[in-house]
């Protein structure tokens, strides 16, 4: 039986909940924070799922999160939060596998949790190591796959790769096949025998004008996957996503108010890892939509004193691009037309073909998962160009001030990047021309008119000001002749303060 924590102010709110699920989970009820962080770092029990209150009074569900991995909890199982109102992820944090409003039915509690469990069996790709003697190769290959926050690991030749590999056991290796030992083919055909590699997928890189002989050579050789030089970012994040991601359960909102039918439509829709949520009203399908991401909505056209017409109205105005298909048993052909012009995506008649329901399923999931991945593309182009913009606005004042004998400093700060309120902290101390940007994956801010006595006040008071022990690289622009040079000096010029 599989068990969970369930973190609560509310006496009575955690018996309730552990009442609901005890015939389906071993629930425990903890109280306070050190109780928490006990049960988590017992070798007793190994927990397969956190439940989270939003009504504890002296720590908020952010805090939480952040407390256990200062105190060396390294994997927090898949949690819920249970909220009064909309969440927020400002206040409440973010990582959740689901979010559950309260007033909620015993079935939503068990299907919430069924979410977090699927979600907790994902494959990850996490480490990456990537082997090709061109430095410059690696560079761009390495700014690509951190930016979309791989790990990477790096090795020169195909024989340090091999010794790498088995020290680090990456989930994913990336050659080149030019190389100055042995080949990429060659080299994956060794990965390919050794017991402790052979199931590592394997991307070989080439730039060579053989490319279609050289994937025939590597056919046999256990080579996943082919990238031309020079690379394209959207072909490479593409492949990671398809290749790691295929396997990744599907999140599906089923809208049904008979009991009967929304079983057997569970039933069918939760093969292959489908992740499914019933619910029995518009409300209801509404408030998870608004704090819960779902790639799908099922919904019948007729509903207690409600019916699809309303509901697509309302969910169109919470997401414009998810696929929602609408059934019934009521054969009119206005009904049709009506709904597809309110912007449903699909009708089936009912009695529901599972089959029929089924391949429609997919076919719209194929497409939701398409427009995802389009709008994280588009993300990351819209990020590019604000490097682009920061990286201009650099060379400008950099040659601005060479011309002008002005001196101003670069400081490259090692933070975490996902903190706003130390963001914003600093943005209060900086001066109207100075600029701050996340570039290269690290934050760098660029202090007009500043050297390098002035710049270590400034990043004093930050220090002061953020309240947490930073590594600071400074350096000034009298000390470089080029961007690239600066940028270079100030990853490397560490001071601590």
């Amino acid at each position: 039986m599989k068990q969970g924590l369930i973190f609560t102010g509310s006496k009575i709110t955690g018996e309730l909940i552990i009442e609901m699920l005890r015939e389906s989970f071993y629930i425990k009820q903890v109280e306070n924070f050190q109780e928490l962080l006990d049960s988590l770092l017992s070798d007793e029990k190994k927990y397969d799922f956190l439940i989270i209150d939003r009504t504890l009074k002296d720590l908020s569900a952010k805090d939480i999160f952040s407390k256990l991995i200062q105190s060396g909890i390294e994997s927090i199982p898949p949690s819920i939060l249970l909220t009064q109102s909309r969440y927020n992820p400002v206040e409440d944090g973010e990582g959740y596998a689901f979010i559950l409003r309260k007033p909620f039915y015993k079935q939503e509690i068990i299907e919430a949790v069924n979410f977090a469990l699927l979600s907790k069996n994902k494959k990850k790709l996490e480490k990456i190591l990537m082997v090709d003697d061109s430095r410059t190769s690696r560079n761009i290959m390495k700014r690509i796959l951190t930016s979309h926050g791989y790990k990477c690991f790096e090795a020169e030749n195909a024989t340090e790769g091999l010794k790498k590999a088995e020290e680090i056991s990456p989930d994913l290796i990336i050659v080149d096949y030019v190389m100055p030992d042995f080949n990429g083919i060659e080299l994956a055909q060794k990965i390919s025998k050794n017991e402790k590699l052979k199931k590592i997928p394997i991307i070989l890189i080439t730039g060579s004008q053989r490319f279609n002989e050289v994937i025939e050579e590597g056919f046999n050789s256990g080579i996943s996957a082919y990238f031309k030089k020079p690379f394209n970012e959207s072909e490479v994040v593409g492949f990671l996503k398809r290749y790691f991601h295929n396997d990744e359960s599907s999140k599906i909102l089923l809208i049904e108010d008979s009991f009967t039918r929304r079983k057997v439509i569970y039933s069918s829709l939760s093969i292959n890892n489908n992740q499914v949520i019933s619910v029995e009203n518009l409300e209801k399908a509404k408030a998870f939509l608004e704090d819960n991401r779902f790639d799908l909505i099922l919904m019948d056209l007729i509903l207690n004193n409600e019916t699809a017409f309303d509901g697509v109205k309302i969910f169109r105005k919470v997401n414009k691009n998810i696929p929602i298909i609408v059934y019934s048993s009521i054969a009119d052909r206005k009904n049709i037309y009506k709904i597809l012009e309110l912007g449903a995506s699909d009708y089936l008649w009912a009695p529901i073909e599972m089959r029929e329901l089924i391949l429609k399923v997919n076919i719209w999931l194929g497409y939701s998962k398409f427009i995802n991945f389009k709008n994280k593309i588009d993300t990351i182009v819209k990020r590019e160009n604000i490097y682009n913009d920061f990286m201009e606005f650099v060379d400008a004042n950099l040659s601005r001030d060479k011309l002008n004998g002005i001196i101003s400093s670069l400081v490259c700060l090692h933070l975490n990047k996902d903190d706003d309120k130390i963001l914003q902290k600093i943005n209060e101390i900086l001066r109207k021309d100075d600029k701050a940007k996340f570039f290269r994956n690290k934050f760098f801010i660029y202090l007009s008119g500043a050297n390098l006595i002035l710049s270590l006040k400034i990043c004093k008071r930050i220090k002061n000001s953020i309240g947490i022990d930073v590594d600071f690289g400074i350096v000034t622009t009298d000390s470089v002749g080029t961007v690239e040079e600066l940028f270079e000096k100030a990853e490397k010029n560490i001071i601590k303060l």
